[in-house]
Formats: structure tokens, C-alpha cells, sequence
């Protein structure tokens, strides 16, 4: 923690005081902030032998705790930036230290919470504490947000050797979970949560009523992370035994269920969303999914065009970032139905054109794009056609672009790949005469173009000239070999 990051509170009394006697260790801790209350506690543990298990010696002590504000604890926590309410501690200690006997209670009263990486704001907040008996402590949490509550119930086993067992029930409904410009989400959970040692295990299931999704538009230019790349290690160095036995092993399997109102818009696309997945994680291993999602009374803007989605389906039946795809999407102009089939997985999605009543596919894009048959498209819009062939991944791209080509009259019309979609040029050519072929690239995603000039000076020899990035001029040589 650096100076601007310094937390400071002022007090009117501090001691933190250790002895050691006749193998008996006396630790005494008090402290008394300055409106805000104070916090002590109070341990002996005999025998203490650094030669021997201090760890089966008797415990004895108190620990209390009178607090007005909770600054002093909520500004330790990540995220939190606003607290209040009142914090009450009175537990007295017995047993061993690896097998503590705890009795009293902590109870939290009048509370609130900001957390503002969700967005929310945790009001009312109660906690309470109980011994049970002296090796068992019974949780009782409950807070609200926005128009719901959730309630947190079970216990915590005072047991070191079996790595402090803790079963919690997790019960809420309408509870706003996220608050956000992108998200606003009410849930209803019903989970079971169960931590042994650094195991943690949730099940269970999570309803979600409510929810508006509204993701920021990518910036012009953004890529997505190859494929091929591979994290190996965090750039602090290898991990050691050590702090492999440090990492929590997370293990989850929860069922998501969408109600009826949840939103989406964004990236072109707006409609509801229902369906349930059942997700499920484990150490070291992505998280998988499986079930069905579905787009309902949906619309896609692309190209300057709305268009109507009939059927969407998402599919997972594996990791969660390459779903399955099932969505079809129309535009109607009169009588002529155009619409796009986009099948495959999200990383390759695959598309086909159709059309009622059938007909060829430049002329089913031209009405899906345009409004209109391909033989009233400018060449602007052309150019428009080809860059969303490219763009939608339609079958037999360079085909129908040389079908679009020859309706404007032009000699070559195709589709030139790179190492990657972003490098895809658009190449249009004409001869202006038996010898003398002009054509000209265009980068549909990156801004490259290149103009070409070829002349045949006779059966042998071309002169070839080309300006783009790189410009070079070459006089070819060709001989035939019987």
C-alpha cells in the first residue's frame, strides 16, 4: 500500500502486548478509534513450547469488539466504498488451537454496503453469529437490494484438521445482483454452498426474472485474441508446490433458468432472451455449459437494413465461448421473402441465403441488403454486397461475388484471403482493352488498397506495375516447353 493509498483513522488508545512465563503465552490487543469504537481481545495458550506442538496447548480468551462506523473493516475490502451500521462482538475462547471451542455471538445491525464493481448498494444489512455449541457457529445473513432480499443460513464447524467445514444456504428472490450501465439483473437463487479446506463447492440452481443487457459497442479496429494463443503462466513466474496448495479448487454446477424479461441490445441485435443452461466448473478446466438459449421477437441492423429474426437458437453443449448456432433472419420486401440462414459455431458460423418465392442468391442478397434484384444495384452498393459476403461468411462467397461482378459489367470479381479474415480483399477487374487489364484491391476490413496494371506486350513478355502498400514494377518472361 503505497502513501496515496494509506488508510488512516484516528485513535485515542493503542496496545498490543506479548509475554512469555512458565511456558505460558499472555497476548493482549486493544484498540479505540476515535468515533468510532474500539475492538480487544484477550488469549493465553498453555503449555508453549516451540519444541513441542504448541498447537495442543489450552486456549483461553476473549475477543469483543464495539464498533459505531464500520470504516475501519469495510476499508480493507476490495470494491466496497460505502459502509454504516453497527457491529457488536463478544465471543470467548477455549479448547486448543486446533480444535477451538468458540461461545457467544457478533451480531451486524442497521447496515449497508456499496459495492461498486456491481453497482449495488447491500440496505438493509443484518448479520448475526451464534455458538450453537461450543464447536459449531450458526450463520444468519440477510440483506436487500434494489426491489428484492437474500437470505444466507447454515454453519461453520470450528475444526481445523478437517479444514473448517462450512455448509450455507443461499435463498433470495428479486434480488438485484448487478446495477450497472451495461447490466441491470434481478436474481433468485436457491444455492448450497459448501467449503472444506480450500475446496468450494456451489449447486444448485439460479431464476432470473429480470435483466437488461446492454453491452458497450466494440471499438473501431478491435480484434479478438488468436486462437492460438496460450497463457502458460501468470508474468510473476512459475508457480510453486506451494502456492498450488494455497489456490482455491472451485467445483460448481448450477442451473440458470431466464424468465420472460430479459433484454438484449446490442452489437446490431435486439430481442428477449429465454432458455436455462446448466453450467458447471472444475480446477484448471474451462467452464462448460449445456442447454439452449433462444431470441424472441428479435431484430438485427446490419448494413442499414432491420432485420427480422424468425428462429434463434444458441446452443451449448461444451465450453461456453463457441455455442452452437441456429438463427435465421428475413427481410421482406412485398411478395419476396430474403432471408439468411447462420448455422456452425460462434468462432465459425456458416451462412446461407434463401428466398419465397426462390431465386438465385446474388439477387436473394441484393433484396436482403438493398430492398431490390441486383440489376438496379450501383456500384457502391455492390462493393456493399461484397464486403457483407465476406462479412456473414456466406457459401460460395467468391461465386457469388463474380455473379455480382458480371452484372456490372465487370471482368473479375473475387475474393482474395490473407493470413486472417481482417487481411480479405476485395479485388474488381476490366480489361480497357485486349491487353492493357486494370484491377483494383480493396481491404474490407483494414484500410490496404492496391491498384494493378497489366500489359501484354506480346506472346512472351508483360509488364506488370502495382502501387499500394509496396509498389514495384516487373517485366515478366514467359516461355513455353514442349
Amino acid at each position: 500500500m503505497n502513501e496515496e493509498e494509506a488508510l488512516r483513522f484516528p485513535y485515542e488508545d493503542a496496545l498490543f502486548q506479548a509475554e512469555l512465563e512458565d511456558q505460558t503465552l499472555h497476548a493482549e490487543a486493544r484498540l479505540t478509534l476515535t468515533g468510532h469504537g474500539g475492538l480487544q481481545g484477550v488469549v493465553t495458550l498453555s503449555p508453549f513450547d516451540l519444541n513441542a506442538d504448541w498447537r495442543e496447548g489450552r486456549l483461553d480468551g476473549t475477543v469483543k469488539a464495539n464498533l459505531d462506523r464500520l470504516e475501519p473493516i469495510t476499508a480493507l475490502i476490495p470494491n466496497v466504498t460505502q459502509s454504516g451500521g453497527e457491529l457488536r462482538i463478544n465471543f470467548a475462547l477455549g479448547g486448543t488451537p486446533t480444535d477451538p471451542q468458540v461461545t457467544g455471538e457478533a451480531t451486524l445491525q442497521g447496515g449497508t454496503v456499496r459495492i461498486a464493481v456491481l453497482g449495488i448498494t447491500l440496505d438493509p444489512l443484518r448479520l448475526e453469529i451464534r455458538s450453537k455449541d461450543p464447536g459449531t457457529l450458526l450463520i444468519d445473513a440477510e440483506a436487500g437490494s434494489g426491489p428484492g432480499r437474500i437470505n444466507v443460513n447454515g454453519t461453520i464447524a470450528m475444526d481445523a484438521d478437517r479444514g473448517w467445514p462450512a455448509r450455507l444456504s443461499i435463498h433470495g428472490e428479486r434480488f438485484e445482483a448487478v446495477a450497472l450501465p451495461e447490466v441491470h439483473l434481478l436474481a433468485s437463487p436457491d444455492l448450497t454452498l459448501q467449503v472444506l479446506g480450500r475446496r468450494i463447492e456451489l449447486t444448485g440452481q439460479v431464476f432470473i426474472p429480470e435483466a437488461e443487457i446492454t453491452p458497450r459497442e466494440l471499438p473501431e479496429g478491435a480484434v479478438q485474441v488468436s486462437e492460438d494463443v496460450v497463457i502458460v503462466r501468470a508474468p510473476s513466474g512459475e508457480e510453486t508446490a506451494a502456492d498450488a496448495a494455497q489456490r482455491w479448487e472451485i467445483h460448481t454446477r448450477v442451473r440458470i433458468r431466464l424468465g420472460k424479461e430479459i433484454s438484449f441490445n446490442g452489437f446490431g441485435l435486439t430481442g428477449k432472451i429465454t432458455g436455462e443452461l446448466l453450467a458447471t466448473d472444475a480446477p484448471d478446466q474451462p467452464t462448460l455449459a449445456e442447454g439452449t438459449l433462444r431470441i424472441e421477437e428479435g431484430k438485427y441492423q446490419a448494413y442499414g437494413q432491420k432485420l427480422e429474426i424468425t428462429e434463434g437458437q444458441i446452443i451449448f453443449a461444451g465450453p461456453t465461448d463457441n455455442p452452437g448456432l441456429d438463427i435465421r433472419a428475413v427481410r421482406k420486401v412485398e411478395e419476396i421473402t430474403a432471408g439468411i440462414h447462420v448455422s456452425g459455431t460462434l468462432k465459425r458460423p456458416q451462412s446461407t441465403l434463401f428466398s419465397d418465392p426462390s431465386m438465385d442468391e446474388a439477387n436473394t442478397l441484393s433484396y436482403l441488403l438493398l430492398g431490390r434484384p441486383l440489376n438496379q444495384a450501383s456500384g457502391e452498393e455492390a462493393d456493399l454486397m461484397t464486403k457483407a459476403i465476406a462479412a456473414l461468411g456466406v457459401k460460395g462467397g467468391n461465386l457469388l461475388a463474380k455473379r455480382i461482378g458480371r452484372t456490372l459489367g465487370l471482368d473479375e470479381v473475387r475474393l482474395e484471403g490473407g493470413d486472417t479474415i481482417e487481411e480479405t480483399k476485395l479485388v474488381i477487374g476490366r480489361y480497357l482493352s485486349p491487353r492493357f487489364y486494370v484491377s483494383y484491391g480493396i481491404g474490407l476490413f483494414e484500410a490496404a488498397n492496391t491498384l494493378s496494371l497489366r500489359y501484354t506486350i506480346n506472346q512472351k513478355l508483360t509488364l506488370r506495375a502495382e502501387s499500394g502498400e509496396e509498389s514495384s514494377l516487373d517485366l515478366l518472361y514467359t516461355r513455353e516447353y514442349e
